[in-house]
């Protein structure tokens, strides 16, 4: 910990000065020594592994909102980890859908979308991703370890009762949509798992192409950036970022994601990419939207078009007759 605020310390001070507009040569004269260079490579993997490796802060997720007639339940994964959550009824036979939250989040982020879903019918269960929320774990991986958490998802919810299990929808935002995406050609393969669809909002995808444009203002000290924080992740058991991409293969089921034009945490370009490759993907961006927004917005503004998108791959539901 002291290493780690030290470095940011002499990397905030760096940093100013590698803003300016200098030559490479002269941003390498500013760092100077072999210390200085040390400090800056230490800084890098500090940072970059504040995102990669360490659960984010959970206090403001420790007592999620929810509604009158939702209930919390306990999922747990197949390598042991137990997970908050919380479900919300549906019409008896109706589909089911989960929701996945991004990182440094929690299940309450959706909680407009199981209100909107729970309207139509359906039945809902939004979770906290592990190291996120009520959860156990202090790890956040981007997908590599939290499908395990998905799957518990849709375990649990498959076998609800009152959920037609084998009509399965699934909803996430931002790392979350990595998580699926990791997920989903495993899925749809697995005809025992019920999941039909994906509805992703502004996923994060193609992580070497992400990550190189997150350290891409470090110029000339990114490649030490990037290797020491792979040799990190190898120390904790994980696939460095650079190495691994939850958008490898095809996703195999339908998905329509939704991306807004001014996203500056995950730029749209990616999600056009998506969709460029892989026939499933529909993209629909929206016009002068953030990365923080995009389910709020969704909820509010598009919901016509998830709803039919929806509607298209589960069947529909009814309309919920009357509360739970």
């Amino acid at each position: 910990l002291f290493l780690g605020a030290d470095a940011l310390a002499h990397a905030a001070r760096a940093s100013w000065r590698l803003a300016r507009p200098l030559p490479a040569r002269l941003a390498l004269a500013a760092i100077g020594t072999a210390p200085g260079l040390y400090l800056w490579v230490a800084a890098g993997v500090v940072l970059f592994n504040t995102q990669l490796a360490i659960a984010p802060v959970k206090l403001a997720h420790q007592r999620p909102a929810t509604d009158p007639g939702e209930r919390a339940v306990t999922l747990h994964t197949d390598d042991a980890y137990a997970l908050g959550a919380t479900y919300t009824p549906g019409e008896d036979g109706a589909p089911g859908i989960v929701l996945t939250h991004g990182v440094a989040d929690g299940r309450t982020r959706f909680l407009p979308w199981a209100r909107r879903l729970r309207e139509d019918g359906y039945h809902v269960l939004r979770y906290d991703l592990r190291g996120h929320g009520t959860s156990e774990g202090a790890v956040v991986t981007y997908g590599q370890r939290e499908r395990s958490d998905l799957r518990a998802a849709i375990g649990w919810l498959r076998e609800a009762p009152g959920v037609d299990g084998s009509r399965i929808g699934l909803a996430a935002a931002s790392m979350g949509g990595a998580v699926t995406l990791a997920a989903l050609p495993e899925l749809a393969a697995d005809p025992r798992s019920g999941v039909r669809c994906a509805v992703l909002l502004a996923p994060a995808s193609f992580f070497p192409q992400l990550v190189a444009q997150r350290v891409a203002f470090l110029g000339p000290l990114a490649p030490f950036v990037l290797n020491g924080s792979a040799v990190v992740a190898r120390a904790m058991g994980q696939t460095p970022m650079t190495a691994w991409d939850p958008v490898a293969r095809p996703p195999g089921l339908p998905v329509l994601v939704l991306h807004g034009t001014a996203d500056r945490t995950i730029p749209p370009a990616l999600s056009e990419r998506l969709a460029a490759r892989d026939a499933e993907v529909e993209l629909l961006l929206l016009p002068g939207v953030g990365h923080d927004e995009i389910p709020a917005v969704a909820a509010a503004q598009r919901w016509d078009r998830v709803r039919g998108f929806l509607t298209d791959h589960l069947g529909g539901a009814p309309p919920l007759s009357s509360p739970r």
